[in-house]
């Protein structure tokens, strides 16, 4: 794909300041990871400005009066860059195919594990391709306000999803549940056993979390076998799983107790 003309104008600006080879090139390996003119600009700027500073010790005078030149060439520049290069995700993703549950496993002690556990894709209902998009799915009991769990997946990575496509299936497996003495289904209808439901938040790049939609969970066992085949972009269950633990309520008796 043909690079941009201000990427060109951005690298030639710092070349001929004689900014160091290899920070040009981390500056445009990071804009080929996550394109933003705005970040570029300031990061051409930012680079500008320690490349003065190294001159300025340096005494040579010259130098200094040519990169402070560019300098404020690039801060008017990044300061007049819209700062709305952002993307309205709530408007341009919609959440498809969302099926859930909860998976079974085993835990330490060889007692029955159920895991709340939900897939759905996302589809780009924009008008333009979408890249570099995460999902944070947030867990959440019935009846009750604080955040059991959250799992963070890579939904869209840096090749993007054209217009009107879904990304293939998205799952997330929280890392807590349920754990007690009797089968799974006998676990399901358990008189202690707490429903759950999942908050589906999404943002592009590193810009703030859109909420998507909350979701209740059903009262149903899934395998995660049997779940639709994620593509390459998103981790499988079975690896490890990105995912970050933000709270875990206390372990009950009766032989049924939350699993941490």
């Amino acid at each position: 794909m043909k690079a941009p003309a201000h990427l060109h104008v951005a690298a030639r600006i710092l070349d001929r300041c004689g900014v160091d080879e290899a920070i040009i090139g981390d500056i445009l390996e990071a804009y080929e990871a996550r394109p933003s003119a705005v970040r570029v600009w300031r990061e051409v700027a930012a680079a500008l400005a320690s490349h003065v500073a190294r001159y300025a010790r340096d005494h040579k005078p010259q130098v200094i009066q040519r990169a402070a030149l560019a300098a404020g060439v690039i801060a008017l520049i990044a300061a007049w860059l819209p700062a709305g290069a952002r993307i309205d995700l709530a408007r341009s993703v919609r959440v498809e195919a969302l099926s859930g549950g909860w998976s079974v496993g085993t835990a330490a002690d060889g007692r029955a594990r159920l895991l709340p556990t939900v897939s759905f894709q996302l589809r780009n209902v924009s008008s333009a391709p979408l890249a570099s998009v995460q999902v944070n799915v947030i867990f959440h009991r019935a009846g009750e306000r604080d955040v059991w769990s959250d799992v963070v997946r890579h939904a869209i990575d840096s090749r993007a999803v054209a217009s009107g496509i879904t990304t293939g299936p998205i799952v997330a497996q929280a890392p807590v549940g349920y754990t007690g003495d009797e089968d799974t289904k006998t676990l399901l209808k358990h008189p202690q056993f707490v429903d759950s439901s999942v908050s589906i938040y999404a943002r592009h790049g590193a810009e703030q979390w859109t909420y998507l939609g909350d979701y209740p969970l059903p009262r149903e066992i899934v395998r995660l076998d049997r779940l639709p085949p994620q593509h390459s972009g998103v981790p499988t269950p079975f690896e490890q799983l990105a995912r970050r633990t933000v709270s875990a309520p206390a372990t009950h008796s009766l032989g049924f107790a939350p699993w941490l």
